[in-house]
């Protein structure tokens, strides 16, 4: 149960600093946990193609950003967005 809790935290805070860092907003905290949780998933995709591991919790919520920015990244090439990301 306490993996769960921890699960959703960080898709959470992952989702906020995904969207910040994008300069995008997000009203809704659903559609911030589903995206730092998929962010955790395509960003443990990527890293652990390029031979980095994460085995704590900061090292997951950094995994997840990654993803998270990652996939807002895409959305933002399917859609057609013209907005750029911005570091």
């Amino acid at each position: 149960m306490l993996e769960l809790i921890g699960f959703l935290i960080i898709g959470l805070l992952a989702g906020l600093a995904a969207n910040a860092l994008t300069g995008r907003r997000s009203n809704s905290m659903l559609l911030n946990v589903l995206l730092g949780i998929g962010g955790a998933l395509v960003g443990g995709w990527l890293l652990s193609a390029i031979g980095f591991y994460s085995y704590n919790f900061l090292g997951n919520l950094i995994t997840a950003i990654i993803g998270a920015v990652v996939l807002i990244w895409l959305a933002g090439l399917f859609t057609g967005s013209n907005r750029r990301i911005r570091f």
